[in-house]
């Protein structure tokens, strides 16, 4: 039987927006649990939101520009949480055989950017 994609492994919708009526939160996207950041979205688009309304006078447009914002945002944890997920789950690494040094090259390479969460890690 075929495995049934995870709502997280689904694209995201297709914009911060529908109607008249903003999506904040995991309505828009729904990013895999690795990258811990539900809540943590949720409030940035309610941050991104009043924004956008306090900066653009006519509604329509603040919508706009809000979801324009907090679509690049959405798809971004989208494809962390899918790179972590394989990193963490699907190609784990043998974690007992790392030393420290394994370890920090391990996780440089876990978000495909060469720091984890676009962060330096340090020691």
């Amino acid at each position: 039987m075929p495995r049934r994609p995870q709502r997280a492994d689904r694209p995201p919708a297709a914009g911060h927006t529908a109607g008249r009526l903003p999506l904040a939160g995991d309505a828009p996207t729904v990013a895999r649990p690795h990258t811990a950041g539900s809540a943590v979205k949720a409030f940035q688009d309610a941050a991104a939101l009043e924004a956008a309304l306090r900066a653009v006078p006519e509604r329509p447009d603040a919508l706009d520009a809000y979801g324009a914002e907090r679509g690049r945002t959405g798809r971004a944890m989208v494809e962390l949480g899918r790179r972590l997920g394989r990193f963490l789950v699907q190609d784990a690494p043998d974690w007992r055989t790392l030393d420290q040094a394994g370890l920090a090259a391990a996780w440089s390479t876990a978000d495909g950017s060469g720091a984890f969460g676009g962060r330096e890690l340090k020691n």
